[in-house]
């Protein structure tokens, strides 16, 4: 089992087990001050669920190659934000959309792009 953290190699202490005390270990002692992890790959595939029990339970000579990509805080909340405001701007125009059909009494043509726009945006929060 390997370990790379932001492209540095690292030795993973022989009394961790699994995917969990690594972690743990990680964000304690690794990482550094206003840094947390922003991504992690296993074999080369990225997993966003890291932190759910499926892979936390995980016994690390499983996992292969472990890559650990860490930022500082401050960046990801900037790229959430930015997400966030781009987001924001494709629901309002696809809200004016909407709004326009109906406010032209084309009822059909505004339940039908309604309903695809929940479709849509609740398929992003997934």
């Amino acid at each position: 089992m390997q370990l790379e953290i932001n492209g540095i190699n690292l030795p993973v202490h022989p009394a961790l087990h699994t995917w969990q005390d690594l972690l743990q270990e990680l964000e304690s002692k690794h990482l550094g001050q206003g840094k947390m992890i922003s991504s992690v790959r296993f074999d080369g595939n990225e997993v966003l669920q890291f932190r759910e029990a499926d892979y936390l339970n995980r016994p690390l000579q499983h996992l292969g190659e472990i890559q650990v990509q860490a930022s500082p805080m401050e960046d990801m909340v900037k790229g959430a934000v930015t997400e966030a405001e781009g987001y924001l701007v494709t629901l309002q125009t696809s809200l004016v959309e909407v709004a326009e059909a109906f406010r032209h009494q084309l009822a059909n043509e505004a339940n039908s792009k309604l309903s695809q726009l929940m479709t849509k945006r609740l398929r992003h929060f997934h």
